[in-house]
C-alpha cells in the first residue's frame, strides 16, 4: 500500500492476480471506492513507490519485474 505523494489516493496492491487498486483517501467522499488501476503480469505486488516523477512504481513477483506505471495505469 502507498499514498501518494498530494495525499488523495491510497494504492493497494495484490497477490494472486498482480492488481493495483486505487482508493480516493478522502474519507468524507460518499463515492471512496476502490477500482482496478492497473492489472499487471504476474502473482503478487510486493512493493510499491511513488516517484518525483509522480509516476507509481510496482515490483512485481514472479520474476522481479518492476513496472513504471502513469496516471492512466498503463
Amino acid at each position: 500500500m502507498v499514498e501518494s505523494q498530494d495525499g488523495k489516493t491510497v494504492y493497494l496492491g495484490t497477490g494472486n492476480r498482480a492488481r493495483i487498486y486505487k482508493v480516493p483517501s478522502d474519507v468524507e467522499s460518499t463515492t471512496a471506492e476502490a477500482v482496478v488501476f492497473a492489472d499487471l503480469d504476474g502473482n503478487a505486488v510486493y512493493a510499491m513507490t511513488e516517484g518525483k516523477d509522480g509516476l507509481l512504481y510496482a515490483a512485481v513477483s514472479p520474476g522481479g519485474n518492476v513496472y513504471k506505471i502513469g496516471a492512466d495505469g498503463a
